[in-house]
C-alpha cells in the first residue's frame, strides 16, 4: 500500500520554522540595538550634581564646589577628552579631586593629563592612587631613596598634586583641607617614633637591596610626617576637612574614623566633614529599574551578590555623622568577574560636581 503523508503536518512544521526564524531575527536586531545604544551611552559621560550639607560650614564656604572624578582607568572620551569636557561644560569649581584608578593597563596616565590640559589652570587637581594603579612610590635609581613612580611624576609635571599629605585650598578667607583618608586615623607620634627607630636600626645594618629599600621607605614616611606637622601649624577649628579614599569606607571604618575624634586622638583640629571615594563603578553592569546586576562578595559592602543594595555602592551616604560620596566612575574595573570586567553596561560614565552647603537639601 502506498505511504500517505499529512500535508497539514508539513505546513505546520514550515510555519513553526518560519516563526522561530522571525523570532531569532527580531532578537538579534534587539540585541544589536542594545549593543549600539550601550556603545553610544558609554562614550557620552554625564555630569551629576550633588549637594552635601555640612552643619558647621562657614558662610564664606557656602557654595564651595568640588569636581569629583574617579576610576578613569585610562579611558579616553575623544582624543583630547572632548566628550568628558563637554559634560563638565563651563561649571565653576574650586578644587578637582581624583580618587584613584587613573592609569591604563600599561600604567600610562595620559587620559588624566589630556583632561587636565583643558581644565581651568588656576584650580588645584588633587589625586590619590587606586588599587589598579601602579605603586605610587618606588625605590629611586640611586638605590637609597624613595621617589614617586613615573606616572605620578608625569601628573605632577602636568600640574597635579599627589595627595600624600594635607593640602589646603583657601576660598573667601576660609580653608578646606584635603588629605588621604589614612592620615586622618593615623597615630602620628607612635608612627614617627617607630619610623625613627627603624631608620636607626637599618642605618646600622650592612648595605643590601632589601636594607636600602626599607631604609628609603622609613625616610619617606618621616618626610610625610614633617609635611603633615607643617600643615597642622595652620589648621584651625573653623576649617573644613575632606578625606580622599579609593575604596569606600565600611561602616566599621567610618565608626573608627568618628571615634578617633570623639576620643581626642585625632591629629586634626576638627572631624572629617566629607569622604570622597570611588572603586565600585556603580556596579559596572546595571539593569534599568533594578540597579547593579552583581557586586563580588569580596567587596566591603553590607550587601553583595546579585542585585545588591545601592546604599554604599554609589551616591551619598551618612554613617556615624560622617558623609561619604561614592562616585559612579568613568571606566571599568578588573575587580569584577568575567564578563562584567569587559566594560560598563547601561551604566553611563559620570563625574560629579559636589556643592558644600550648610542648608538642608534633598539633592
Amino acid at each position: 500500500m502506498a505511504k500517505r503523508y499529512d500535508d497539514n503536518l508539513f505546513a505546520q512544521d514550515r510555519k513553526g520554522r518560519t516563526g522561530l526564524l522571525i523570532a531569532s531575527v527580531v532578537l538579534l536586531i534587539l540585541l544589536g540595538m542594545v549593543f549600539i545604544y550601550n556603545l553610544f551611552y558609554n562614550t557620552r559621560p554625564t555630569l551629576h550634581k550633588q549637594s552635601v550639607t555640612i552643619n558647621d560650614l562657614p558662610s564664606s564656604l557656602e557654595g564651595f564646589k568640588i569636581l569629583h572624578i574617579s576610576d578613569l582607568d585610562g579611558q579616553l572620551f575623544g582624543s583630547m577628552q572632548e566628550q568628558l569636557l563637554s559634560a563638565i561644560g563651563s561649571q565653576s569649581y574650586q578644587a578637582v579631586c581624583v580618587t584613584g584608578d587613573i592609569t591604563d593597563a600599561n600604567g600610562n596616565p595620559r587620559a588624566l593629563v589630556r583632561l587636565m590640559s583643558s581644565l581651568k589652570p588656576d584650580i588645584p587637581v588633587l589625586f590619590i592612587a587606586g588599587d589598579e594603579d601602579p605603586q605610587p612610590v618606588v625605590l629611586a635609581e640611586d638605590g637609597v631613596s624613595f621617589t614617586y613612580a613615573p606616572y605620578i611624576r608625569t601628573l605632577q609635571d602636568a600640574g597635579a598634586v599627589y595627595l600624600d599629605a594635607p593640602y589646603a585650598v583657601t576660598h573667601n578667607g576660609a580653608t578646606v583641607w584635603f588629605a588621604p583618608e589614612m592620615l586622618y586615623s593615623l597615630d602620628v607620634e607612635a608612627s614617627r617614633t617607630a619610623a625613627l627607630k627603624r631608620v636607626e636600626e637599618l642605618s646600622a645594618e650592612a648595605y643590601s637591596a632589601t636594607q636600602a629599600f626599607h631604609l628609603a621607605s622609613a625616610r619617606y614616611t618621616l618626610d610625610r610626617f614633617a609635611r603633615l606637622e607643617e600643615a597642622q601649624k595652620t589648621m584651625t577649628a573653623s576649617d573644613i576637612y575632606v578625606a580622599l579614599t579609593h575604596v569606600p569606607l565600611s561602616s566599621t571604618a567610618m565608626r573608627n574614623l568618628h571615634d578617633s575624634y570623639a576620643n581626642g586622638n585625632s591629629i586634626y583640629i576638627d572631624g572629617v566633614s566629607l569622604v570622597l571615594a570611588g572603586h565600585y563603578n556603580a556596579g559596572q553592569w546595571r539593569i534599568p529599574a533594578l540597579g547593579a546586576l552583581y557586586v563580588p562578595h569580596a567587596f566591603s559592602l553590607s550587601g553583595t551578590g546579585f542585585f545588591p543594595d545601592e546604599h554604599g555602592l554609589v551616591g551619598l551616604q551618612s554613617m556615624m555623622g560622617v558623609t561619604q560620596y561614592v562616585s559612579p566612575g568613568l571606566g571599568a574595573s578588573d575587580d569584577y568577574p568575567f564578563p562584567l570586567n569587559m566594560g560598563r553596561f547601561l551604566n553611563r560614565p559620570a563625574v560629579t560636581l559636589i556643592t558644600l552647603t550648610n542648608k538642608l537639601t534633598n539633592n
